[in-house]
């Protein structure tokens, strides 16, 4: 699942994993991957693991943390270790999930876009944020309130048809209005515009409106089958091929980031072997080049010398060993030494 988790997945998703979340303790917190951090939870074998812009979800597997605990790992332990779990909840219908502790403390993660991790106080000011934000609309910084994303979508279950007729007509179709404004993405809004078999264009009638309406509804209300499709999580089935069912959202999220996960690891090692092979020929450049210069400097010593050395090699064929004395050359286990300067 490389996509974010969408907003209709997000409320599902916190449905599935309230109870085993609520009523635990935060024991520590691990960081575990380049921006996955994973929230240990007291009793049970199941944990929390948070990577921002892209998922939450409780996990069955073991992953191994890294051997130093990060700067960031070790703040959020020490502001959050040993409180108990009071609420989780979707803000809104966007892509935030808010984990309150009964001592009014809470973890703010942000799904959408490059993501964030918030830890609030018991007045809502921001104590810790993984990722620093300042821009026109919007700051996060610590010690002030915690400022939620400005969001433009609107909830497709709160919606009334009056509202959603008017926002209809303010988008170019109708697919585009249940995926932008309604925040249900485009495999979804499509399937919806498939089962009305209404067209998808610009200008709609009110009795269109209303069926739309009518099914995005019902759509939206059904109990999640998901399924992998087209490489994609979706909460059910849609046009195409099922390439994976699973019995739950959270299944689905935590086998998929387990497999991304072992084939990381696989290219990590397959890295770290090509890696190791480079530095074996590097230093074996390194020795041809030493030897290389060695080699040159001695024949440029035997060219300066020229004249001395023909005169030992000379002798010595000729077998005038007192002759190679006087040269400073001598005779060693049937080589010749000279020493050239």
């Amino acid at each position: 699942m490389e996509n974010a988790i969408s907003n209709l997945a997000v409320k599902r998703l916190i449905e599935e994993i309230k109870e085993e979340i609520e009523g635990r303790y935060l024991d520590k917190v691990q960081q575990i991957g380049k921006n996955t951090f994973r929230f240990k939870l007291t009793p049970g074998t199941k944990d929390l693991l948070i990577e921002p812009g892209k998922r939450i979800n409780v996990t069955r597997y073991r992953i191994k943390a890294l051997q130093k605990p990060s700067q960031a790992a070790l703040i959020m332990r020490k502001q959050l270790s040993n409180q108990k779990i009071d609420q989780v909840k979707q803000k809104g219908f966007d892509r935030v999930v808010q984990i309150d502790f009964t001592t009014g403390k809470s973890i703010i993660a942000e799904l959408f876009g490059k993501g964030n991790i918030v830890i609030t106080d018991e007045e809502g000011k921001v104590t810790y944020n993984h990722t620093r934000v300042k821009t026109k609309n919007r700051e996060l910084e610590k010690g002030k309130n915690y400022q939620p994303p400005t969001s433009k979508i609107l909830n497709p279950f709160t919606i009334n048809l009056e509202t959603f007729k008017e926002n209809i007509k303010r988008q170019k179709n109708g697919v585009s209005t249940l995926a932008k404004t309604m925040g249900l993405g485009g495999p979804l809004s499509e399937h919806i515009f498939n089962e009305t078999n209404i067209e998808n264009k610009e200008e709609l009638t009110e009795e269109e409106k209303e069926e739309i309406y009518e099914v995005m509804k019902e759509v939206i209300n059904r109990k999640p089958d998901p399924v992998k499709q087209q490489e994609e999580i979706r909460l059910f089935p849609l046009e195409g091929e099922i390439q994976e069912k699973y019995q739950s959202i959270n299944q689905a999220i935590d086998e998929n980031y387990k497999q991304k996960g072992n084939k990381d690891e696989q290219t990590q090692k397959k890295i770290a072997k090509l890696e190791n092979r480079l530095k074996q020929q590097q230093k074996s450049i390194k020795k041809f080049r030493e030897k290389v210069k060695e080699n040159k400097k001695k024949g440029d010593l035997i060219y300066e010398n020229y004249g001395k050395v023909s005169k030992v090699i000379e002798s010595f064929r000729k077998g005038q060993y007192d002759k190679l004395k006087e040269l400073g050359a001598e005779k060693k286990k049937g080589k010749i030494l000279l020493e050239l300067e």
